[in-house]
C-alpha cells in the first residue's frame, strides 16, 4: 500500500494533479475505482472526502475553495519556474 495517492473525482481534475504525480510519483486513482484502502493518505482533488473516509486514514483535501487556489499556485509555480 502506497504512502500517499491523489484521487481525482473525474479525469477533467488530472491535468491539475500531474505535475503533483510527476514530481511525487504518488498513484492517481479516479473516485470511482478506490474500492478498498489504497494509500494511508489521500490528496483528494475534486469532489471532496465525503465517501471516501473508510479508505485512508488522513486527508489532504484540494476541493472547493482551496482546489482553486491550488490550481493557481501551481499554474503561477509553474510559469515562475520555466
Amino acid at each position: 500500500m502506497a504512502e500517499k495517492a491523489i484521487v481525482i473525482n473525474s479525469f477533467v481534475d488530472y491535468p491539475a494533479v500531474q505535475k503533483l504525480h510527476i514530481r511525487t510519483g504518488y498513484p492517481i486513482f479516479e473516485r470511482a475505482a478506490v474500492k478498498e484502502k489504497v494509500a494511508k493518505e489521500l490528496i483528494i482533488a475534486g469532489g471532496g472526502k465525503k465517501g471516501l473516509e473508510k479508505y485512508a486514514e488522513k486527508f489532504t483535501d484540494l476541493s472547493g475553495k482551496s482546489w482553486w487556489f491550488f490550481c493557481f499556485f501551481s499554474k503561477f509555480v509553474e510559469c515562475w519556474i520555466i
